[in-house]
């Protein structure tokens, strides 16, 4: 398992890929997957970053752990914002002209796809969101 936790600033996305790229290249996950894990990452990062704090709270942070368990890579995303559940959000129509689409929805729509379960909830003043990926068989 690794930990990391950040301050919720862009300048520390880097940081952060290069902890999990390193821990999931530790346990042999194939360079697609990674990618995709990245991906993930990336976006529920920046989410928190952008959207998470409106200024007023005290420690603005962003953390996540990630757990590899047999065949399944395991993401959990923490900060203390104000509650969001960002499952509500509605899919984009992805068939629809990209200039007629409505801003907004695309990167967790991708989250959505690439994992095979996503939970949330908001416990203790925490957005706290659990991700499953499949880590493909005959790869760890």
């Amino acid at each position: 398992m690794i930990s990391i936790k950040k301050p919720a600033e862009i300048k520390y996305l880097h940081e952060i890929l290069d902890e999990t790229d390193s821990y999931l290249k530790r346990h042999h996950c194939p360079s697609d997957f990674v990618f995709e894990a990245d991906l993930v990452i990336e976006e529920l990062f920046t989410n928190t970053c952008y959207y998470a704090y409106d200024g007023s709270e005290k420690e603005q942070t962003c953390e996540f752990h990630l757990e590899i368990d047999e065949n399944n890579l395991l993401i959990q995303r923490i900060d203390l914002g104000k509650p969001f559940n960002p499952l509500t959000i509605a899919d984009p129509d992805v068939d629809q002209n990209f200039r007629e689409r409505r801003v907004g929805g695309l990167g967790m729509y991708l989250v959505k796809h690439f994992c095979s379960r996503i939970e949330y909830s908001y416990r203790n003043n925490q957005n706290i969101l659990t991700l499953y990926r499949t880590i493909p068989i005959n790869t760890i």
